[in-house]
């Protein structure tokens, strides 16, 4: 068949870590073009509000219409548990690259004396292999003593294809370093080394998947690989896992799938601590022309715990695409990891506990899409949760932070709308009421919010000039003072705008205004973020 290539290069700065993912399918086979539709589109999440937003997004690819799936679920590797949102008070923003010829490269200035500097190459077109590297540096100084921020790192990646499988290798490096800057500086100070935590984190990905079509259907993939953490206070976490999952279609267009997965957790620290997930998953999908049903179970043991979860779920058509009712019940048992728990919170003590979390979801709603422009979901979950994971402030250090894990029952309402006005312009908005009626010991569920919600858009206003605008928000939460006391932190609503003009096939001029109101909002007690932020620069594309 013809040779082609897909490459998308994603390089982001830490919290995240950089993503490219690269295709080449087999000479041999013989495929028919398909038209690809997307089924969702970009929604702002509040932690890139609050976030220290360094990293303005690229200019928007072309957009498709949200569409209702035909209950194909694809194949994939790592299963998703759900999460409590989660925005992190110091971190920066997380910018997808556009597909790049071979060479991509972006500079950038901002308040706060922020530089930014990204670079990624890719090896190009090959019928046997394609590799490269992506790597960046972007620091930041806020108004407050020691409110700073630095990030940098860099990463490999290479895909070779061996006939019906493709090998593929990923390595990275990542250097962060955050500030405790929650004190009261006019009555307290610190030197910069007193109060500085500094995360360097590794990892190596080894994968092995089918690179096409085989006789039998037969859809698998085999990835294992090793994550490390450590810090300035000789903390040290390791994590090298493994994971499986096959994929076999029937004559009746029915499914069985199986997913496996082992990852073990060695931290070396104050508290040390090892712990061994395995995870088994068989599934039965029936696939109809107007229903979908999944009926699977999940076996998994977690530090010599065997644990039983039900893998339910329903879709049915009531009105072809434009109303679809689905509905489901699972459980998933989500690690929290050292990794993890410093991603949600970087101002942690070097003295936490550790649990994974049983995490529960039953959920029903309504989506649909309608003439290939406007596109809607509503969903309402209840969510009992063991061993979630609250933070509060440490009583003998207030800068810092303890995790607390406790027993509760989240019910969330979440509402979402899209429109795609043709190439021109899309508009999107959402909404997430959220209510624990259960919090375990504790009076509240310390730094969660009751509320989430975003409104934003986008509009190419000629073919060289991009435009985007996003209004996000989050309500009230509270806080746990060190006496036992509480306080009510506000919530916050950020205005960001951005544009992207191209001068020419090569060289691109960005803008970015963010939180232009300068809210001072504390997403952990004693944090404020940074208050308005600009930035601009040029990116380069060869």
């Amino acid at each position: 068949m013809r040779t082609s290539r897909i490459l998308v290069v994603s390089l982001v700065v830490f919290l995240g870590g950089y993503n490219l993912s690269m295709g080449q399918p087999s000479p041999e086979a013989d495929l028919e073009q398909e038209e690809i539709t997307v089924v969702g589109t970009y929604k702002p999440h509040l932690a890139d509000a609050v976030k220290v937003n360094l990293s303005p997004l690229l200019p928007e690819t072309e957009s498709k219409a949200l569409e209702v799936p035909n209950y194909q679920v694809p194949l994939y590797l790592q299963p998703i548990p759900w999460q409590a949102p989660v925005v992190k008070p110091v971190a920066l923003g997380k910018p997808t690259l556009q597909p790049l010829p071979n060479l991509f490269a972006k500079l950038g200035f901002g308040t706060q004396f922020s530089p930014l500097v990204e670079a990624a190459y890719s090896s190009g077109r090959s019928e046997k292999f394609n590799y490269g590297f992506r790597g960046g540096y972007t620091s930041s100084n806020g108004a407050r003593e020691n409110q700073r921020y630095t990030q940098a790192g860099g990463a490999l990646f290479g895909k070779y294809f061996l006939g019906p499988v493709v090998l593929g290798l990923d390595g990275e490096v990542q250097s962060e370093s955050v500030f405790f800057y929650g004190y009261n500086e006019e009555d307290t100070s610190f030197q910069r080394e007193d109060v500085r935590q500094r995360f360097l984190r590794t990892g190596a990905v080894l994968e092995l998947a089918n690179a096409k079509a085989n006789d039998l259907g037969l859809e698998f993939g085999l990835k294992g690989g090793i994550q490390t953490q450590a810090d300035v206070f000789d903390g040290r976490e390791t994590r090298p896992f493994v994971e499986t999952v096959f994929r076999y279609p029937l004559p009746s267009k029915d499914e069985i799938r199986l997913f496996t997965g082992f990852e073990s957790l060695v931290y070396r620290g104050p508290l040390e601590r090892n712990r061994g997930v395995f995870r088994f998953r068989p599934g039965y999908a029936f696939n109809r022309d107007d229903f979908f049903i999944l009926a699977g179970l999940e076996m998994a043991t977690d530090t010599g715990r065997f644990l039983l979860f039900p893998d339910l779920e329903f879709n049915a058509k009531l009105l072809d695409k434009e109303l679809v009712f689905f509905a489901g019940w699972n459980m998933r048992l989500q690690t929290n990891s050292w990794r993890t728990l410093t991603d949600a919170n970087p101002f942690l003590a070097d003295s936490i506990g550790f649990r994974n979390s049983r995490v529960e979801d039953r959920y029903a709603g309504v989506r649909g899409e309608y003439e290939g422009r406007m596109g809607y979901e509503v969903k309402l979950s209840q969510k009992p949760i063991n061993d979630f994971a609250l933070f509060v402030n440490d009583s003998s250090d207030t800068r810092r932070f303890q995790v607390l894990y406790e027993d509760v029952t989240l019910w969330v309402a979440h509402a979402e709308v899209s429109y795609q006005g043709g190439e021109r312009y899309r508009a999107f908005a959402s909404l997430d009421l959220r209510s624990f009626s259960e919090t375990g010991d504790q009076a509240r569920a310390w730094h969660e919010p009751g509320l989430l919600w975003n409104i934003g858009g986008r509009y190419k206003a000629t073919e060289k000039l991009h435009l985007k605008a996003d209004v996000l928000g989050m309500g009230p939460t509270w806080a746990r003072l060190p006496d036992g006391s509480e306080t009510k932190l506000k919530g916050t609503a950020d205005i960001n705008l951005g544009a992207t003009y191209a001068v020419n096939k090569y060289f691109t001029a960005w803008a970015d205004v963010n939180n232009l109101a300068s809210f001072k909002h504390q997403r952990y007690y004693l944090y404020p973020s940074y208050g308005f932020r600009f930035m601009a620069g040029l990116q380069f594309s060869f």
